[in-house]
């Protein structure tokens, strides 16, 4: 199949990541998409569930940073869908980039977590399982719809003490201001990691005006999640797309609003390899701290899809 995207998407690649990363993320977008699994358990089970994956035909290959996750090499979706493990709930499809971007929220037992943009639910099991059962976890989406597989992912992974709610993610704010260790704001975005031949529909909805309409949003979502923090709290804000005004700008421009009160830092060592994010975009310089973001892109490391994530931290 002929990929056939405006000539304005490479345009706008070449500026954010370069000719030799755009011809990667172009080149990924007609390739047979990553295939990862992560395992539901403790090691003793993620032993066990490694082999049988490799008994069926598989070569899972470990995930450094993420120890319940791996990368197949050799099978397909339907294979695995289709294995014991998965109908018993044990594994589940989940791209690394989704995973990464909860392992840099650094989930401990006890933490009080708040998934603003929750289904359908694939990062808020990951919430829950590094939760082991202790502390709130609160989980929301504003489509009452997408809640119906929110609550199917949650219940194969036996996660009943999460709290689901359906509304606006700004209104939390206000109404659960100071309540949170941990905030994940996975907004809706453009989607431009997740482009590939095989959805010609997605392909066709990319303009610079969808962008725009987008980073007006996120902006709410953004600035709702941080006022709901803690002191002392983490949150981490994620996109799945490249555009720097639903990354950088948008957290330029929360983080200037909000004041002093928090600050990017630093995403744990040991995370997959990608760019830092932009100090400048279209003229404009970002805050300082901007290149503490973490930027994955296809052919950094193996199995990657694009992915942007920013760590923020309430110090007042």
């Amino acid at each position: 199949m002929t990929v056939m995207l405006p000539d304005a998407f490479g345009r706008r690649l070449d500026r954010i990541v370069g000719p030799n990363s755009t011809a990667d993320i172009l080149a990924a977008i007609s390739a047979p998409r990553p295939l990862a699994v992560r395992i539901h358990g403790d090691d003793d089970v993620v032993n066990q569930i490694r082999g049988e994956l490799e008994s069926g035909g598989f070569q899972p290959s470990p995930i450094a940073w993420c120890p319940q996750a791996f990368l197949l090499e050799d099978g397909d979706r339907a294979t695995v869908q289709e294995s014991a493990s998965f109908q018993s709930g044990r594994i589940w499809i989940q791209s690394l980039s989704s995973m990464a971007a909860v392992t840099a929220l650094e989930v401990s037992p006890g933490d009080d977590v708040l998934d603003l943009c929750a289904a359908p639910g694939s990062k808020t099991s990951m919430i829950g399982a590094a939760q082991a059962n202790r502390g709130i976890l609160v989980a929301n989406d504003r489509s009452r719809q997408r809640l119906f597989k929110l609550r199917s992912t949650l219940t194969r992974f036996g996660l009943d003490r999460v709290e689901i709610t359906c509304g606006p993610g700004e209104a939390y704010g206000s109404s659960h201001s100071n309540c949170f260790d941990r905030v994940l704001v996975d907004a809706p975005c453009s989607g431009e990691g997740m482009l590939h031949e095989s959805d010609p529909a997605g392909l066709s909805q990319w303009s610079e005006g969808r962008i725009r309409r987008l980073a007006r949003r996120q902006g709410g979502l953004l600035t709702a999640g941080l006022r709901t923090l803690r002191r002392g709290g983490c949150c981490i804000y994620s996109t799945c797309t490249y555009a720097p005004e639903e990354n950088e700008v948008v957290v330029d421009r929360v983080l200037r609003k909000l004041g002093s009160g928090f600050e990017l830092e630093p995403i744990a060592c040991g995370m997959p390899r990608g760019m830092p994010g932009l100090g400048e975009w279209d003229g404009k310089s970002m805050l300082a701290g901007m290149e503490h973001c973490l930027r994955l892109l296809p052919g950094t490391d193996p199995g990657l899809t694009g992915f942007f994530i920013a760590r923020i931290r309430r110090r007042a």
